[in-house]
């Protein structure tokens, strides 16, 4: 499916061909998730597809055991029992990219949005998580403690990306964030550049332990329901 326009000038990227707004769906039956790439570990990529209606323990949507790629696409109306509302991300091989694309209305215990594995034995698994030009809006609720997941090894890049008007709860521990990379150590890295991240309820905005590097740069972080950074 090609949503383009090769004549017209897109007004966000200003380059040709314009995109068109995602409307081919796949939709699941409400009982299972649509992709599990956990054993062959290929490449999935998404383009130009609204993705929803998927559940499952973990991954609601995907199950992903190698890179996935999100190009314009909505992602939306989903849920995980235990971890990864839309894309639960297992063993070294898993990794996701989003490009223009939403993710909204998911949930799930642990990362409404993205959970991942932690460990691969007693080794810590390294996940690559990548937004650019991607909105996340409207995940999670009070019993989700994140909506991004991060553990072990892995990073996140957010680059000009808005992460907003998400809930997660407010355990008295304080456990929970929106980003949660509390259980990284210190090869982790996450990083904020022009990014948005406005208007979310929960205990913060970042909540992070003693992972390696936190790059914010030229972004917003504000009026959210409690801190911006524990």
């Amino acid at each position: 499916v090609d949503n383009s326009v090769t004549d017209a000038k897109d007004p966000i990227t200003r380059q040709t061909p314009k995109r068109m707004l995602a409307s081919t769906e796949i939709v699941g039956n409400g009982t299972s998730r649509l992709f599990n790439t956990s054993v062959e570990k290929f490449t999935l990529h998404i383009k130009d597809l609204v993705l929803r209606n998927g559940v499952a323990d973990k991954g609601g949507l995907i199950l992903a055991g190698g890179q996935v790629n999100m190009l314009n696409s909505i992602i939306k109306n989903s849920s995980a029992t235990v971890s990864g509302g839309a894309i639960y991300l297992e063993g070294n091989d898993a990794h996701l990219t989003s490009t223009d694309t939403t993710w909204e209305n998911l949930t799930a215990k642990v990362g409404s949005v993205v959970g991942m594995s932690c460990l691969i034995g007693l080794n810590p698994t390294k996940h690559n998580i990548s937004f650019f030009r991607s909105a996340v809006l409207n995940n999670g609720n009070a019993n989700s403690n994140s909506i991004i997941q991060l553990c072990g090894q892995s990073e996140l890049t957010a680059d000009n990306t808005t992460i907003a008007k998400n809930i997660v709860s407010k355990p008295a521990d304080n456990k929970s964030g929106i980003i949660y990379a509390v259980d990284t150590d210190s090869l982790g890295k996450v990083s904020l550049n022009y990014a948005t991240v406005v208007e979310n309820i929960g205990t913060s905005a970042l909540s992070y332990g003693k992972f390696g590097i936190l790059n914010i740069k030229s972004s917003i972080l504000a009026f959210n329901d409690n801190s911006c950074f524990d």
